[in-house]
């Protein structure tokens, strides 16, 4: 039902955005959680940073191969997906030479750089479905758009009221 001719995709540009918003929010996920054990480490925990500066190559390869899936549909990826990687491959390094502080820093910098692609990749795609956020302006909550005196504009859609429904009694004792 989703596909095209010969269950291909119908837009393969617009799976490749949702698998890459899909697969940022994965990664992200992954980066925090190695920013948390590598954090745990800086205040004394046991930790080996062999294994973490592994993690970080492994996080770092998810990343390639999201830009891989955007390049391959030749989507221009943001430009802060390239600062994420730049910043887990210094983290990487760091964790080689067991600075936990410096690979810290670049995590940090590896996380904010990765949420401003993720937000930069989904409103492409919300365009791309014709979502925009000024589409949006005139909508109430639910989606319905507005008239003039913020009524639905076909008027079928508003809540029942019951004037003589009881309201429920206040007391101050």
């Amino acid at each position: 039902p989703s596909g095209g001719p010969a269950g291909k995709p119908k837009n393969p540009k617009k799976k490749a955005r949702k698998d890459a918003c899909q697969g940022l929010g994965q990664l992200m996920g992954r980066q925090r959680g190695l920013l948390d054990k590598t954090f745990r480490g800086q205040q004394g925990e046991a930790v080996k940073p062999n294994d973490l500066q592994k993690e970080q190559g492994d996080i770092k390869s998810q990343l390639d191969r999201i830009l891989k899936g955007l390049g391959g549909q030749k989507i221009p990826a943001p430009t802060d997906l390239g600062r994420a990687g730049r910043s887990m491959g210094q983290s990487e390094h760091d964790l080689g030479s067991s600075d936990l502080p410096g690979s810290s820093v670049d995590q940090k910098n590896a996380l904010d750089a990765l949420r401003s692609a993720a937000s930069e990749l989904a409103n492409k795609l919300m365009q791309q479905m014709g979502l925009n956020q000024s589409d949006r302006a005139n909508e109430d909550p639910p989606g319905r758009k507005e008239g003039a005196h913020g009524s639905p504009v076909n008027g079928d859609r508003q809540l029942p009221t019951n004037p003589e429904r009881p309201r429920p009694r206040t007391s101050c004792v």
